[in-house]
């Protein structure tokens, strides 16, 4: 059980590096001219698919920082899908919470805290399947440590909060 609790973050950290990236880079400003909504400002039933908070940049950054992690690991295909599959676990989630009225930057527990596995998971089940338990304890270690990191980035100003 010891050996599976170290070997999930380990396994996931292509899919929290992803998720934690657009953050970053919204933060230190990286490639600015990237910083366009991925949907383009478009709407569906009056409402915005996605919202201003998912951007062009973001999608890029995370797949890259994904990717890169996943090549420090020795899978950069792994990598790319666990980046690929966060970031679009959190625009799926950014999806159904404009459709269920919920502002974006709100806090919506626990979807916030776990899209990015979730999503990560589904794209990288056929490339590397892992036993049910792990993506379950995935969710679990991995969405507490996504909520503690969320708190410390928004009272150390580094993760913007929007009420």
């Amino acid at each position: 059980m010891t050996s599976d609790i170290l070997f999930i973050p380990y396994f996931f950290l292509p899919a929290i590096a992803a998720n934690m990236a657009p953050v970053f880079a919204d933060h230190y400003n990286i490639l600015p001219s990237l910083n366009k909504p991925l949907d383009k400002n478009l709407n569906y039933n009056d409402r915005r698919i996605l919202g201003d908070h998912k951007t062009i940049r973001g999608l890029v950054i995370g797949i890259i920082v994904g990717s890169l992690v996943g090549l420090l690991q020795g899978n950069i295909i792994l990598g790319l899908g666990m980046g690929l599959g966060a970031l679009w676990g959190d625009a799926l989630k950014s999806f159904i919470k404009r459709r269920l009225d919920i502002s974006p930057g709100t806090s919506w527990l626990p979807w916030d805290q776990t899209d990015f596995v979730i999503g990560a998971s589904i794209v990288t089940f056929p490339i590397s399947p892992q036993p049910i338990a792990h993506y379950m304890l995935a969710i679990l270690i991995i969405g507490v440590g996504s909520y503690l990191v969320s708190y410390i980035g928004e009272h150390t100003g580094i993760k913007k909060v929007y009420y």
